[in-house]
């Protein structure tokens, strides 16, 4: 029999870094899916990086087995990867050409597909927190897991801005306006946003983060001391699984939480799914300390190096994720006149690390302000550093005026991405530049 293999779905891990040009246009400006795979397939055609220089997708090692015999198999794929699956050529009484799975696959089979650095760099230059309540590891789904899913985006919802919350330099939330902002500190340490106007707004973000180790340091973020912990895990259901105190007299900053004791009461298997298998972590202290989060269990899916999961079933709740047709038969497909219909693309945007520069005399002499670069750059000290933050780009980076007027200047870049954060809470980049007219020293 001849073995034919056709694409079930596809993953395209979009990045912000990657995949923007020299002109500053990227495909997050480009609302329409069917635009935007041309504009990527633009980028590969001429030899563009993408994530998958950084990231490689596997199925999870304890699952592998299970999943060949359905006959899935996973394809890399420029930015991401197919999942293809052995099939049979049908062609219906109406000439059109179907194709169906050789072995039938349950509408409930769980398919979890691995993002795996193959490196440390993808942290380095991803917007995401460095401080955060639990070391979670991005979980992105085609359910609506616990939040409605909008096609072709597998993330979830952004939260609306909460003043009572301490937010990291270029975090993202939603303000009062339902408008997504970037929040970043100035030279002052004030807290400040920027709207964000790309086309698409689905971003990967903090409420992604769901996949947590068995046990784990629980890290205190508040403005104000906290010493009184309350910390407990409930179930789909609300039944209280364990619970902890702590109390101090110094302020907690972390505590360890050990859930390993109740491994198979929280580990996703065949007697626990999802979402039923999605459990809620609440904390409560003094000093109005409130925080929820929302978290899965499953070592399989965990293994060392692991970035992210996606998780995916042949039939969900919102039908435009499906994988397989009421009919039995895979997507793609091609009618009688000849057209053709593709697998469905699923996509995860993913914004870049949002940060400050700070340029250095190379002899460490003070720099002097050019006044060409006055709505640019600050003086500090014996430093010069951005107004405004830049999003990192592996091709180009451009530094804001801060004037409202959108001008930018290209600058020297830094050389590596080693992140450090000021007494202000910005999060900046340091570039060594020699004297010069555009650099001059005092």
């Amino acid at each position: 029999m001849e073995l034919l293999y056709k694409t079930l779905f596809e993953i395209r891990l979009m990045h912000e870094f990657f995949q923007t040009k020299e002109d500053g246009t990227n495909l997050f400006n480009e609302p329409d899916q069917g635009n935007r795979m041309n504009l990527l397939q633009q980028l590969d055609d001429a030899d563009y990086d993408a994530i998958d220089s950084d990231i490689r997708f596997d199925f999870p090692d304890a699952l592998k087995e299970q999943y060949s015999g359905y006959g899935l198999h996973i394809v890399p794929a420029y930015s991401g990867c197919k999942v293809a699956v052995r099939v049979n050529k049908l062609t219906l009484p109406d000439n059109s050409i179907v194709y169906q799975p050789l072995n039938s696959i349950p509408g409930t089979l769980d398919i979890f597909v691995l993002f795996i650095r193959k490196n440390n760099q993808p942290d380095a230059y991803s917007n995401e927190r460095i401080g955060r309540p639990v070391p979670a590891t991005y979980f992105f789904s085609s359910e609506n897991i616990p939040g409605t899913r909008v096609f072709p985006f597998l993330t979830n919802a952004i939260s609306s801005f909460d003043s009572g919350l301490t937010y990291e330099h270029g975090e993202l939330a939603i303000d009062s306006s339902n408008k997504l902002q970037e929040y970043f500190y100035d030279n002052a340490g004030n807290l400040q946003s920027r709207p964000v106007t790309f086309a698409i707004t689905a971003f990967a973000n903090e409420n992604d983060r769901m996949l947590a180790p068995l046990s784990f340091y629980y890290s205190v973020i508040n403005k104000n001391p906290v010493t009184q912990l309350d910390i407990s895990l409930t179930d789909a259901a609300s039944n209280v699984v364990k619970s902890f105190s702590f109390s101090q007299t110094e302020p907690i900053k972390k505590v360890m939480l050990d859930f390993s004791d109740q491994s198979d009461a929280l580990q996703l298997s065949a007697a626990l799914s999802l979402p039923a298998g999605l459990f809620i972590l609440q904390a409560n202290g003094n000093s109005g300390y409130a925080d929820t989060r929302q978290l899965i269990f499953d070592e399989r899916l965990d293994p060392r190096d692991c970035w992210g999961v996606a998780y995916f079933r042949p039939a969900v709740t919102n039908t435009a994720f499906n994988l397989i047709e009421t009919d039995g038969y895979i997507m793609k497909r091609v009618d009688p006149l000849g057209n053709i219909t593709e697998a469905p693309i699923f996509e995860i945007p993913v914004r870049s690390r949002f940060g400050n520069f700070r340029y250095a005399n190379s002899n460490g002499k003070e720099l002097k302000l050019n006044a060409a670069l006055n709505n640019f750059l600050y003086k500090e000290d014996k430093l010069l550093i951005s107004q405004l933050p830049v999003s990192l780009c592996q091709h180009y980076f451009q530094v804001m005026e801060n004037g409202g007027a959108n001008t930018t200047k290209f600058l020297p870049n830094p050389k590596t991405f080693n992140i450090k954060k000021d007494d202000k809470q910005r999060m900046y980049f340091d570039v060594v530049v020699p004297e010069s007219d555009l650099f001059p020293v005092v």
